[in-house]
């Protein structure tokens, strides 16, 4: 529709005319709205952006007239519209829910339906939904009891070092994968702050996360370098020390869509995709492996049996829960591109 590409000037350009006309094509908008004639009611909203394309709230009508009359493509792009202009307002996010949810894009529809929730924890329409596609009540009443995030519409991302934790527990020097999560870590300590970007560490004991602050991120990284001159011993009671006191705090609180992003290992813990599975079932947890290469399965002749095993699991478990999934090179894309077309045929 040309009406979604027009640029109309700021409102404090508009003269005293130009305002009277963006007045007068909303009312018309409105009365065309609650009798329900969708044509009449896009055209006026239409006119109106022409004239003054900030108004949020006027892109969010054009997106209603838009979707009765299945317009939905057209619908969406009007109330991105109104999203982009009024980020703060629950109301664009509802909407564009709605239409989502109609579109069939439930995983969209879903982020939407928290973000309103977020916005306006005393609007009960967006915990509906949420309940509606799954969520269980008592995660959608503990968000809804939160204060609205200032940086509303930002996920969570978590960077899990569970590997990294438990390889200090049993040597000194680190693997090729738990050097790539030692820079990676250090990495973001460096240039994200901690509303971007957090550690956790799972706990297979307890079947749950654990949080990590990044001065424990740090002593982690100052272990691996101290490994050359400190005594074997005094290096592992540094180590379970610092274990000590990540696993005494309370359970790593996921937000509401946060996503978790695995740059190491997980195929040695028990009860790992249980546990994952159980916080995407709470909050909507999305999870972001990342494979760095798939030699037990393309070599097994070079790896015990027990690590071909426990990456076979891994891997076949990782496939159809992965929402994203992360490679260091074109080649090992080939190869889970391989392995997956191969786990689709046996499972057909």
């Amino acid at each position: 529709m040309q009406s979604l590409s027009l640029r109309g000037k700021p409102p404090s350009q508009l003269g005293a005319k130009a305002r009277g006309q963006v007045g007068e094509n909303i009312a018309q908008g409105d009365a065309a709205r609650d009798q329900k004639r969708w044509q009449d009611a896009e055209r006026s909203y239409a006119r109106a952006l022409a004239i003054d394309e900030s108004m949020a709230h006027i892109w969010v009508q054009l997106g209603h007239a838009l979707k009765e009359q299945a317009k939905l493509a057209e619908a969406e792009s009007a109330y991105r519209r109104g999203v982009a202009l009024a980020p703060n307002s629950s109301d664009g996010y509802l909407q564009l829910g709605h239409l989502l949810k109609v579109m069939g894009k439930s995983g969209d529809a879903e982020d939407n339906y928290r973000i309103a929730c977020e916005l306006n924890p005393t609007h009960p329409d967006a915990a509906n939904e949420l309940a509606a596609l799954g969520w269980p009540r008592v995660s959608v009443d503990r968000m809804r009891k939160r204060q609205p995030n200032a940086k509303a519409g930002v996920r969570q991302v978590v960077i899990e070092v569970s590997d990294l934790v438990d390889f200090l527990q049993r040597a000194a020097f680190p693997t090729g994968i738990q050097r790539v999560q030692l820079a990676i870590s250090e990495g973001i300590t460096q240039i994200a702050d901690t509303s971007e970007a957090t550690f956790a560490t799972y706990d297979y004991l307890r079947n749950s996360w654990y949080p990590i602050e990044r001065h424990q991120i740090r002593r982690i990284i100052d272990l691996v370098d101290e490994a050359a001159i400190l005594s074997p011993e005094a290096r592992l009671t540094k180590a379970s020390r610092l274990r000590e006191q990540i696993f005494s705090a309370d359970e790593f609180d996921f937000q509401p869509g946060s996503v978790l992003v695995n740059p190491g290992t997980s195929w040695g813990f028990l009860n790992y995709f249980l546990a994952l599975r159980d916080a995407r079932n709470r909050v909507g947890l999305r999870y972001v492996p990342f494979v760095h290469d798939c030699i037990p399965l393309i070599y097994p002749e070079y790896c015990s049996d027990a690590l071909i095993g426990d990456f076979i699991s891994w891997l076949s478990g990782m496939l159809i829960r992965a929402d994203l999934i992360l490679v260091n090179s074109e080649n090992t894309r080939i190869d889970v591109a391989k392995a997956a077309a191969g786990a689709q045929a046996c499972a057909a």
